[in-house]
């Protein structure tokens, strides 16, 4: 049988775990996805006894995709440029680490906007961030990375060589395209008004474990355009799923997975 999982701690996902079994049962796969909720003092133990000896392929959630770096044999060209994994599979018996995560943020925007040459900012310095900031740069925009934190924000501008500043900054400047990095509420959505949205803009919010979030819900009332974070949860699942069984996504029938799951 196939193992693979959701890597995080402390939180779990029984959505991720669900889209993923659905493709399995769609290909008729030998395939498991289990939650790995493993405390950091655990982190390379579970590496050594675990995922290598099982070989178990993985999809990475926070704190570890900055941290996991080191504990594969092998990282894509994509996730050393961001230096964050979400996904790890196997390949000739070696631990290789990816990125999904950027994929998915720009195949979601770029349904509404070619990002080239638009003023994109990024909310909150984590580590999806760096997926948008690469996504962002890649795709030929000009990107700024806010936090409330400007510490957090100003480390993530000089490793991407872009724009920082704290979410103050955002009411004096004039952005295209504004993605959300949080994808759980983290309460820091009571600073966004109605009135720091407008009608030209494209907004993604990250956040794929609710249909329609507060921060969607104020940037729509405005007349932003809104791209929800299924669209970004679902193309990066998309991915991973590949990367785990060398076959194609199911995609209608995951999709239809994650609506079933998500109200």
């Amino acid at each position: 049988m196939q193992l693979h999982g959701y890597l995080a701690f402390p939180t779990s996902s029984e959505l991720i775990k669900n889209v993923h079994e659905a493709g399995y049962k769609a290909h008729h796969l030998h395939a498991q996805y289990k939650l790995f909720p493993v405390p950091e003092e655990q982190l390379e133990a579970f590496f050594d006894i675990k995922v290598k000896k099982e070989k178990i392929c993985l999809s990475v959630g926070d704190p570890y995709k900055e941290k996991v770096q080191n504990l594969c044999h092998e990282i894509s060209i994509i996730a050393q440029s961001i230096g964050a994994i979400n996904t790890i599979y196997f390949r000739e018996g070696k631990l290789i680490g990816h990125n999904t995560e950027f994929l998915g943020i720009k195949k979601a925007i770029q349904k509404e906007i070619d990002l080239e040459d638009k003023n994109i900012v990024i909310i909150g310095a984590n580590s999806l961030a760096r997926a948008a900031i690469y996504a962002g740069l890649m795709s030929g925009g000009n990107v700024t990375i806010l936090d409330s934190d400007i510490e957090k924000s100003k480390k993530l501008s000089k490793i991407f060589s872009c724009d920082f500043g704290t979410f103050e900054d955002y009411k004096r400047s004039f952005f295209d395209v504004v993605i959300h990095t949080a994808t759980v509420d983290t309460g820091e959505d009571s600073f966004f008004e109605e009135k720091h949205f407008h009608k030209n803009q494209v907004v993604l919010d990250c956040n794929f474990h609710e249909k329609e979030t507060d921060f969607i819900k104020i940037a729509e009332a405005a007349g932003a355009t809104i791209v929800l974070g299924e669209d970004f949860f679902l193309v990066q699942a998309y991915e991973q799923f590949n990367f785990f069984t060398g076959k194609d996504a199911p995609r209608e029938v995951m999709k239809k997975e994650y609506e079933e799951n998500v109200v």
